[in-house]
């Protein structure tokens, strides 16, 4: 198993951060399965798009979190010959797409 963080830690925050991630095998064909821990409300948001990283494009699953529970999990199966590079990719997506909407709305007025 894999893990986007070294030691298991999450990354440091900097500008091009991706989100942490587990990476393990899928079945017995070479594919990889890549889970991402989202704050609770954000896997359906999440799942909606596909990520496009690396040439592909990723439909994403999220599993339905307890409401006591502050995070869900985001995740995605695929075939890559270099896996953590690819989970990475979409690591940086979804860091992306979660940094983007924490911005506060801003309106622009023209007197």
């Amino acid at each position: 198993m894999a893990s986007g963080a070294s030691g298991g830690q999450p990354a440091p925050a900097k500008e091009d951060a991706a989100l942490p991630f587990t990476l393990q095998p899928e079945g017995s064909r070479g594919d990889w399965r890549v889970s991402f821990r989202v704050p609770h409300g954000w896997g359906a948001k999440l799942s909606n798009r596909p990520v496009a990283a690396n040439g592909g494009l990723f439909e994403l699953n999220f599993e339905q979190a307890s409401e006591a529970d502050s995070m869900e999990l985001v995740q995605t199966v695929f075939f890559s010959p270099k896996p953590e590079r690819t989970a990475q990719a979409i690591a940086k997506v979804l860091a992306q797409r979660l940094a983007e909407a924490e911005e506060p709305d801003v309106e622009c007025s023209i007197s």
